[in-house]
């Protein structure tokens, strides 16, 4: 799995975002918006493609998107 693609499965949640300009080390939360709906969102989304499922904690201790991704990869065949 690519950062890459992997930001653009997270943008399919988020149309009102700009993709142009996200890379994998921007801070997830000032990407995506802190709120409890954009965590459930975002969690959501990761079940859906990858089958994996963090806890809100989790979600919430990654600081960028690549922190993000690398966590799913664990868990990812």
């Amino acid at each position: 799995m690519k950062v890459e693609n992997f930001i653009k499965t997270l943008i399919e949640e988020f149309p009102q975002i700009d993709d142009s300009n996200i890379k994998a080390a921007d801070n997830l939360f000032d990407t995506f918006g802190w709120s409890s709906l954009n965590i459930l969102l975002i969690r959501a989304k990761i079940i859906d493609e990858y089958g994996v499922d963090l806890s809100d904690d989790k979600i919430k201790s990654c600081t960028t998107i690549q922190d993000l991704h690398n966590e799913i990869k664990k868990h990812v065949l």
